[in-house]
């Protein structure tokens, strides 16, 4: 069983007045630690679409194939899928290409979005524990392990859960509801990016990833900051009023992640 930390009981006794104040600076600074990590996990997604389209096209190209292979018996279930949870204009199969044609655009689009899904929250788990070291915020004290010390806690899960399901509810709604409003904003961003010298294909790319996926990172990251305040209001308030019984109960690793928010 996890228990407090000196400070985290001892120190959260008297959680009010000054107590308080003390709590928001820890909640303002793991909320600028986690608008840092959406800012990095926003590049690394970017980055993706990058080195796709830069770097590494051929074996973009030759990855979409076989895939491809492996979804065109299956396109057309895919298609209509697909159009029911994405209303928007790139979601809409375009019969003017072949099946063949059809089923790599599809692959390769998986490809981009599942590699650009994954690195981003890798960067944003990674960045966000890099940040709360640095303020002194960490987990629990350093173990002399740098791979042991990067690892999340139950806390740096909790906070990513609630920003990524806010930011996934947001896609989903900018992808039906809202569809036609996020269409605009692609055509806008497009136009945009090919004044700045891009090609037409990579503009829109660049400019669906942002507006598609990056946007709703805004309201992802407000759901993660309202996460952070409820972990250490909440042990704050377990410190200073719980009973014996229900700090005994609640000494799991949420105490032991917050033991290093100090109230004086």
């Amino acid at each position: 069983m996890t228990t407090y930390g000196k400070d985290s009981i001892n120190g959260m006794a008297h959680a009010n007045g000054n107590g308080s104040n003390a709590v928001w600076g820890a909640v303002a600074k793991e909320s600028f630690g986690l608008g840092v990590a959406e800012f990095v996990s926003m590049g690394a997604s970017l980055l993706v679409v990058g080195v796709a389209d830069q770097v590494a096209p051929r074996m973009l190209k030759d990855c979409s194939k076989m895939l491809g292979k492996l979804i065109n018996p299956y396109l057309d279930t895919i298609e209509n899928g697909l159009q029911k949870v994405c209303k928007l204009e790139e979601c809409q199969p375009d019969k003017t290409k072949s099946r063949q044609e059809r089923s790599e655009n599809l692959a390769k689009t998986m490809i981009v979005f599942t590699s650009a899904w994954g690195l981003s929250m890798a960067a944003k788990l990674g960045t966000r524990v890099v940040m709360n070291r640095w303020m002194k915020l960490a987990a629990a004290p350093s173990s002399g392990s740098w791979l042991k010390d990067m690892l999340p806690s139950k806390h740096d899960w909790n906070v990513v859960a609630w920003d990524e399901t806010v930011h996934l509810g947001a896609l989903l709604m900018m992808n039906t509801v809202n569809a036609k409003q996020t269409d605009q904003m692609i055509h806008g961003t497009t136009n945009m990016l090919k004044r700045w010298g891009l090609s037409d294909q990579k503009a829109k790319e660049v400019a669906s990833m942002g507006i598609i996926w990056e946007l709703p990172n805004a309201l992802g990251w407000l759901a993660g900051v309202g996460a952070i305040a409820h972990d250490r209001f909440k042990v704050a308030k377990l410190g200073a009023g719980a009973s014996h019984v229900e700090k005994l109960t609640h000494q799991t690793a949420l105490s032991g992640a917050l033991s290093n928010t100090h109230i004086p």
